[in-house]
């Protein structure tokens, strides 16, 4: 299609897709894994101020690019993650905090008018 004048190049080499479809012998394999080292992983604590930081840094690493890629200039990468990292922290010290077993990130962009 580029060829054709359909597409530009530019956009076809900056497309990223975040997908990977893996084989079933390589699912079989992490569930394995999984499985063999679940007794070994202690579930996320965030009982101080590093270990919210270093629980903040890998959803960072996980995110940024795609947030990067998908609002542009428009989002500020910094203060979207130190407000995340605020907020994290804070919950983490109150007492719905102790009950949850698992912690999984959530984001919540809100477009206002």
């Amino acid at each position: 299609m580029v060829k054709e004048g359909l597409l530009s190049e530019a956009a076809v080499d900056s497309f990223n897709l975040p997908i990977y479809v893996p084989s079933a012998s390589e699912v079989e394999g992490v569930i394995l894994l999984v499985l063999r080292g679940w007794r070994k992983c202690a579930p996320a604590k965030l009982s101080s101020a590093e270990e919210v930081r270093v629980s903040c840094f890998h959803a960072r690493a996980a995110m940024e690019d795609i947030l990067c890629k998908h609002f542009g200039s428009d989002l500020n990468v910094d203060e979207l993650f130190k407000r995340y990292s605020d907020k994290l922290e804070e919950f983490s010290k109150s007492p719905q905090f102790a009950r949850i077993k698992n912690l999984a990130n959530l984001f919540v962009l809100v477009k206002r008018n």
